[in-house]
């Protein structure tokens, strides 16, 4: 079993280093929403998914800059959640094929009615919890605000090796 993980887990990482991203995708952030699913139960994290209109949306790219793209941010919040980037630009020649495909399904899929979106789900793809707009503070108030949302939410467990 621990053979098979190692290889679920090599194969992971071959895919996302050889699989275009689309240019909206900060650093530290997926795009592929089944495997952030998979790596959130292996490692016992939620999936963090996060809709943006990058190139229309002005609270998007103040969250984008001042949050999510933060070394800060990304260090912390990837210690409990798997980060998927889900944009919904105007000019899609920006995306990834995988992201044409997938991220305006996925907002129709979770009713998302504003940008920015933040839904927070578990490994099997359940939301927990959700919230839409601009996070004030930068990074740390980033990662206080998750902290704060998720409050009384147990972290999941690590798959059985």
């Amino acid at each position: 079993m621990r053979k098979l993980s190692l290889l679920l887990a090599a194969a992971l990482a071959v895919t996302a280093w050889g699989v275009e991203m689309s240019k909206s995708v900060p650093k530290g952030w997926i795009e592929d929403l089944e495997a952030a699913k998979t790596q959130a139960a292996q490692e016992g994290k939620f999936v963090l998914l996060a809709f943006s209109g990058s190139d229309w949306c002005h609270w998007c790219v103040k969250m984008e800059q001042e949050v999510f793209s933060q070394p800060y941010f990304v260090q912390e919040a990837s210690k409990k959640y798997v980060l998927v980037m889900a944009d919904c630009p105007s000019d899609e020649s920006i995306l990834s094929p995988l992201a044409k495909k997938q991220n305006r399904v996925l907002a129709r899929q979770f009713a998302v009615r504003g940008f920015p979106s933040t839904i927070i789900l578990d490994a099997k793809g359940k939301e927990l919890k959700r919230h839409s707009g601009y996070v004030r503070g930068g990074a740390k108030g980033g990662v206080e605000f998750l902290d704060e949302l998720m409050k009384g939410v147990p972290q999941p467990a690590k798959a059985a090796k």
